[in-house]
Formats: structure tokens, C-alpha cells, sequence
């Protein structure tokens, strides 16, 4: 009887270390939408990155390198940022981090159209891209 514990604690150790891989973040999926719901123009972006080790850290990031936004999320959980459009327009990409690796998407304007944005409703354009 004394055999079966140890047993237990060997299988318990092999399946702890199993756990300890970190993964890299996969292909991050990024969503901007340009919205006007009453209240003024609205930027919502969705950045989702479908595996990885946790925690992953999800930025808006400028072109200038300024952060704009930031949330930690688990694996296959989506990040939402929403903000103001200003009168300028701005470059924005989404970026996704763990403890292995980093991904982003090409920068996006915002609006897309800078002349024209008083003029849209509502713009969805969705980029897939990893690095």
C-alpha cells in the first residue's frame, strides 16, 4: 500500500512539468470598426490571438511606439478597445505578448479614409496577418 502513493506522486510530477511549455502566442486576428452611435465617431478594435501561454497582454500601439490601450486576457479570450475618434487621423496596430513571443498586425489608419470620415456610418475591415 505505501508502493501507490509514490506512484501517484511520479505521475503527478511528469504531468506538472508537462504543463510548464510555454507556447508562443499564435496568428492575432485584429478587428477595427469605425462606429456613430449618436454620441460622435467611435474606434472599437477587437484583437484576439487564439492560443498561448498565459497571460497574454494586448496593446494599441501608435505608430509613434505610444501605447495607446492595454489589457491582460487568457488564451482565446479577446481583447476590446474603444475610444474617441479625434479630429486627426492616426496610425494603429494591435499587438499580443506572452513570456515566448510577440505578434502584431501591420499598422491601420484610423479612420481609413481621414478626408472622409464625417461621411461613414459605420467600416469594418478585418486583417489577419502574422509576422
Amino acid at each position: 500500500m505505501r508502493v501507490l502513493p509514490l506512484l501517484c506522486l511520479a505521475a503527478l510530477a511528469t504531468s506538472s512539468s508537462a504543463k510548464q511549455e510555454k507556447e508562443p502566442v499564435s496568428q492575432l486576428q485584429a478587428d477595427f470598426t469605425l462606429l456613430d452611435r449618436g454620441s460622435g465617431l467611435r474606434v472599437e478594435v477587437f484583437c484576439q490571438a487564439s492560443s498561448g501561454s498565459p497571460p497574454i497582454t494586448y496593446r494599441l500601439v501608435r505608430r509613434s511606439g505610444h501605447i495607446h490601450m492595454q489589457q491582460t486576457r487568457n488564451p482565446g479570450q479577446p481583447a476590446n478597445f474603444s475610444f474617441p475618434l479625434n479630429q486627426t487621423s492616426d496610425w494603429f496596430r494591435c499587438q499580443a505578448e506572452n513570456d515566448v513571443s510577440v505578434q502584431h498586425t501591420p499598422f491601420t489608419l484610423v479612420p481609413p479614409d481621414a478626408k472622409n470620415h464625417h461621411q461613414m456610418e459605420e467600416i469594418n475591415y478585418l486583417m489577419i496577418m502574422s509576422s
